[in-house]
């Protein structure tokens, strides 16, 4: 037969007032006697040894209503601090929803408002176009996906160019532009066959590559977190002690491919 389990343990009454402030009551006094001569007889004792013992066991008593009165005060500050913790996470999270549904509303809203160009006041249309990386590249970018820096050398430009106005290949895909479908060359969506790897690049061409490199991931909206890393990595690198060595800006590009 299993053993019954222990009785679990009696609940202590409240403390209506702090034991500390209370005072030994004076069993010398005539208001005691009879308490002090039963006690007397009771224990077979002089009456003013009966007066100590009453003294030191009210002292005893006392002392353990004390250590209950400050246990029972540090359990009621505990509740009160779990409740405001309690309080305060509940706030922060009604908060926090009213945030994510008021930029939910803003983005549904600005998802309806009618688009229109922007453009800089005063000033005049450019006299050229600037070389632009391969669409290739470019969408690389736009999905935050890694791509080698030749294509935003001046060679890897060259090449998107001429592989843009070639008559060679003229095939086309479809694709979806916001919600539109249009026609692309299918080359743009292709790795350049001309490609160098990051670590075959001279120092000039990885010099000249990453500062477009940073130009395009900066205006496609990077988070500015990623973009000051990138962008500290390439100083770094540029004024690392081991370019004054032999083959350290060798070394330097292996590094950073």
């Amino acid at each position: 037969m299993d053993p019954e389990p222990p009785a679990p343990p009696a609940i202590q009454p409240r403390l209506l007032s702090d034991p500390g402030l209370e005072v030994c009551p004076d069993f010398s006094s005539p208001l005691y006697n009879l308490m002090v001569e039963a006690f007397s007889h009771s224990q077979n004792i002089a009456q003013i040894e009966a007066i100590h013992q009453l003294v030191d066991a009210w002292k005893l008593e006392n002392d353990a209503r004390k250590e209950a009165w400050a246990l029972q005060l540090q359990a009621d500050r505990d509740i009160e601090a779990a409740a405001e913790v309690q309080h305060l996470a509940a706030q922060e999270a009604q908060q926090l929803a009213e945030l994510e549904l008021a930029e939910a509303e803003r983005k549904e809203a600005e998802k309806k408002k009618p688009k229109i160009g922007n453009f800089t006041e005063n000033e005049t249309p450019p006299d050229f176009i600037s070389a632009r990386p391969s669409a290739y590249a470019l969408e690389k970018v736009r999905k935050f996906e890694y791509v080698e820096l030749w294509y935003f050398s001046k060679e890897g430009w060259d090449d998107a160019y001429e592989a843009q106005h070639s008559t060679a290949d003229d095939a086309f895909s479809i694709t979806r532009v916001e919600n539109v479908m249009a026609l692309k060359p299918i080359m743009s969506s292709r790795a350049s066959r001309n490609i160098v790897k990051d670590q075959d690049l001279t120092w000039r061409q990885m010099s000249m590559a990453k500062a477009q490199y940073l130009f395009e991931i900066r205006k496609a909206d990077w988070p500015p977190k990623h973009y000051t890393t990138i962008l500290n990595f390439f100083f770094a690198l540029e004024n690392h002690e081991y370019r004054r060595c032999d083959n350290g800006e060798i070394s330097l590009l292996h590094y950073q491919a």
